[in-house]
């Protein structure tokens, strides 16, 4: 395990009740500028072998109180420069074996309270310059149901969710956007 600071500008930092922890493989590292810092009860974790979270230059990663932000193995959680992955109380950011969950510069990933973002095995989620993932109420789901789905976007794009929605997709689908496209859904709708 190797917990890393690598330039100057990086924090690693927890308050009460904060555990951050790694087991056998499990990298947590930080370069110049970036902050992995946790609340009260809040727990960022790697569970397994292969398991690295990760951020560069201008890369936040961020939780309050009551967040998970967890990955088991062969996942990977990372960021480029000006990445934002955060979460609100009660949000659950994870992913399973051979999932990536990622974001170039300018990409946000975000949730708010009872807001889950998941993935299962094979699947990806990931988003371009300028691209915005976010769900923004209670009951909003965007997932990737089976091996070889794809949801990603390109500059310009928006991908949301309103209450009770789910934007879901099953082995072989691939569900995109290219730029100034907006693919959006309304509550009691599925896209």
């Amino acid at each position: 395990m190797r917990i890393s600071g690598v330039d100057r500008g990086v924090r690693i930092s927890a308050s009460d009740g904060v555990r951050i922890s790694g087991r056998a493989g499990v990298r947590i590292s930080g370069e110049s500028g970036v902050r992995i810092s946790g609340q009260a009860g809040v727990r960022i974790s790697g569970a397994d072998r292969g398991v690295r979270i990760s951020g560069e230059a201008g890369v936040r990663i961020s939780s309050d109180a009551g967040v998970r932000i967890s990955g088991q193995a062969g996942v990977r959680i990372s960021g480029q420069r000006g990445v934002r992955i955060s979460a609100q109380d009660g949000v659950r950011i994870s992913a399973r074996d051979g999932v990536r969950i990622s974001g170039e510069a300018g990409v946000r990933i975000s949730a708010r309270d009872g807001v889950r973002i998941s993935a299962q095995d094979g699947v990806r989620i990931s988003g371009q310059a300028g691209v915005r993932i976010s769900a923004a109420e209670r009951g909003v789901r965007i997932s990737g149901a089976d091996r070889g789905v794809r949801i990603s976007a390109r500059e310009g794009v928006r991908i949301s969710g309103q209450h009770g929605v789910r934007i879901s997709g099953h082995a072989g689908v691939r569900i995109s956007a290219r730029d100034g496209v907006r693919i959006s859904a309304q509550a009691a709708l599925a896209a």
